[in-house]
């Protein structure tokens, strides 16, 4: 004989809902601390291809500097 659907009560309700919702709060830091960590190394590898760049060019970072603030003006 098939069993029944069963009926939670409000409060039972309640405590499912705010579990899901500490549950999806958890994940959404998770995700945001991993996307921190990416934009991080994002970055890191951007600074690592430039210096690289500015070193084959023969000149030095005062000099890379110096270029882009007298352009910016």
């Amino acid at each position: 004989m098939p069993r029944g659907v069963k009926k939670y009560t409000l409060e039972e309700k309640i405590e499912r809902n705010q579990n899901e919702i500490d549950a999806v709060q958890t994940r959404l830091s998770e995700l945001k601390e991993e996307r921190n960590e990416l934009l991080a190394e994002q970055k890191s590898v951007e600074i690592d291809r430039l210096y690289f760049v500015i070193q084959q060019s023969g000149r030095t970072v005062d000099d890379i500097i110096q270029m882009i603030e007298s352009h910016a003006d």
